[in-house]
């Protein structure tokens, strides 16, 4: 017998769900950078095609959900629990179609101005993004990882205050200008779907912190 087989009959059959965690985090952070990017420009070729990139990413997120969950059926020995593990994928999904959504509503509503609101918004998506993929790293190991993913998740629910004070600024700001109510709900609609995405993230630290526990 090899070293390989050996490995793979002694390697925990888990280990496999390891890889879609990562590719996860990678789809997530992407996206989210990508929303900085769209943020960043009031070109509408440019928001065309970002929007695209998105929208792939978005599917993907689709792909590594319906994987994971397929890993995850024909496993019978698991060290999370399985409810945790296919809320956590499903809440990560989540964030990928309020990302999409987001980029969506540029490319309809023809956002041709930069709303530094918005870019604010993109950073701290961007920021909880970062932080939940770390967090879903960290599952490799999550007894050793203990502290520094309860780090992560302390760092997202800062990044959701952070965010509740910009989007009320940015409500604020919104009806200062006094323009065509049309106007304003659209603008209205992007800043309550950055919302939802960003309690989205909240919400993969959450589950993150429940499977932390569960697992201590």
């Amino acid at each position: 017998m090899t070293r390989e087989s050996l490995r793979s009959v002694f390697t925990p059959k888990y280990y496999s769900l390891f890889p879609f965690f990562e590719r996860n985090g990678k789809n997530l952070v992407e996206a989210a950078e990508l929303l900085k990017l769209l943020m960043a420009t009031n070109d509408s070729a440019k928001q065309e095609e970002i929007a695209m990139k998105i929208n792939v990413l978005e599917k993907n997120s689709d792909i590594i959900l319906k994987d994971t969950c397929a890993r995850l059926n024909r496993l019978f020995i698991l060290p999370f629990d399985r409810e945790d593990i296919s809320k956590l994928v499903n809440k990560t999904d989540d964030v990928l179609e309020n990302i999409n959504s987001i980029a969506r509503m540029v490319k309809l509503y023809k956002i041709s101005e930069i709303h530094p609101v918005y870019n604010e918004m993109a950073e701290i998506v961007f920021q909880a993004s970062k932080e939940a993929s770390i967090c879903l790293d960290y599952l490799k190991d999550i007894n050793s990882y203990k502290n520094l993913l309860m780090k992560s998740c302390g760092n997202i629910k800062d990044l959701v205050k952070k965010a509740d004070e910009v989007f009320y600024t940015g409500i604020i700001n919104l009806f200062m200008k006094k323009e065509e109510a049309v106007i304003m709900t659209k603008k209205k609609d992007i800043l309550d779907t950055y919302m939802r995405c960003i309690q989205e993230i909240n919400g993969v630290a959450e589950i993150m912190r429940t499977i932390q526990i569960k697992v201590a």
